[in-house]
């Protein structure tokens, strides 16, 4: 039996995720800081979302802090 892929909103701002909660299964964004994400998951939950919320969080891995700074 197949099953349905699940749909994620990509969202920047608490406005987007709170059009798309009704509709998708989950939404993932980018590194911001805390409060925005915690402002973004209080959206999705008040307008329903009851899907996974992902965070895209960009690192660079190096021997040393400045090998991964270049």
């Amino acid at each position: 039996m197949l099953r349905r892929a699940a749909l994620l909103v990509a969202a920047l701002t608490p406005t987007t995720v709170r059009r798309f909660a009704p509709a998708a299964d989950g939404f993932i964004t980018v590194q911001q800081p805390l409060e925005d994400l915690r402002r973004m998951l209080d959206a999705w939950r008040e307008a329903g979302g009851t899907g996974r919320a992902a965070l895209q969080v960009h690192l660079s891995w190096a021997p040393s802090p400045d090998e991964a700074r270049a």
